[in-house]
């Protein structure tokens, strides 16, 4: 079972690789993230398929630090398609999940095909565990513990979202395809990103992502297919998430931005308000639940009106 958390960005305009990757550091000034040590950077170039890594080794470096290091650097330049840093936190900001690195992941746009860009987004913020964002099984001893730590998740995705304001973010846990229908929280910032990440579903319902080798997700086989539906949901869920999604998703089209209006205002679903945006996920445990429903509802709420 996999244990990592992934917060995937896609931007919305195309910047250097290098320039992408420096706003993500700066963004981490204002998140409850404190650096102790910047542990290496390594950058990858997709035409000349050629890779460095350089060993920075800074203790005790402010994020701005961190990115002016990385902005100034001679081994450097704009032609590189991919970044990725790895650096150790302070401890006491995970409490007791027993993960203190994060890695930052930055690519330029175009590299990959529009279905993988829209997967995989831009720029990704990876933490190695998530036990301890999870909801506890002894909720007296645990549960306060728990709490405080999703309260630093989110934390952290705000300042990501008001640093950097990405076309979206989506929150991916463990084992499985990183589409929206697999997300464990989403921000969107207007209805229309909404309408976007519908009619992304329905591509990959009628067509899949044959780069990923992922199978159109309203084919039979896919039904209970643990990559396409998450390994997290039994046979039982992954079942009935299929049989709603192939049976409604033809009717993606028709859904509105009264449409959203209307499934929003039944407070069915946790909204968490950012600017004119809004962050969705489920309430406590945002790790523990998908954000499929939603976008269920947002269907059936069209075939039903």
């Amino acid at each position: 079972m996999g244990t990592e958390l992934k917060i995937s960005m896609r931007m919305q305009n195309r910047v250097p690789v290098r320039q992408s990757f420096v706003r993500l550091v700066r963004a981490l000034a204002s998140a409850p993230v404190k650096l102790d040590c910047w542990g290496s950077v390594s950058w990858y170039n997709h035409e000349k398929a050629s890779c460095r890594r350089v060993e920075l080794l800074k203790t005790g470096c402010a994020p701005e630090e961190i990115a002016a290091t990385i902005e100034h650097s001679t081994e450097l330049n704009n032609t590189i398609d991919m970044m990725r840093g790895e650096l150790s936190t302070d401890a006491t900001w995970l409490l007791n999940t027993g993960a203190t690195s994060l890695c930052l992941n930055a690519w330029t746009l175009g590299i990959y095909t529009r279905p993988v860009e829209l997967l995989d987004g831009h720029i990704e913020v990876w933490l190695p565990r998530i036990g301890s964002f999870m909801e506890p099984a002894n909720q007296a001893k645990d549960s306060h513990l728990i709490e405080e730590n999703l309260e630093l998740l989110i934390q952290l995705l705000v300042a990501l979202i008001d640093s950097l304001a990405p076309a979206t973010l989506s929150v991916f846990a463990g084992d499985g395809m990183h589409h929206p229908l697999n997300a464990n929280a989403i921000w969107f910032p207007n209805h229309n990103a909404i309408l976007e990440q519908l009619a992304f579903i329905a591509l990959l319902s009628h067509e899949g992502c044959p780069d990923w080798k992922l199978a159109p997700l309203a084919l039979p086989e896919c039904a209970n297919d643990r990559w396409a539906f998450h390994e997290w949901r039994n046979e039982m869920q992954r079942h009935h998430l299929w049989q709603r999604l192939s049976s409604n998703i033809g009717k993606y089209s028709s859904v509105t931005n009264d449409t959203i209006d209307q499934v929003l205002a039944t407070h069915k679903f946790d909204v968490y308000h950012i600017g004119e945006g809004l962050l969705l996920f489920n309430y406590p445990y945002l790790v523990n639940g998908f954000v499929d429903d939603f976008f269920l509802t947002l269907l059936e709420t069209t075939l039903s009106s």
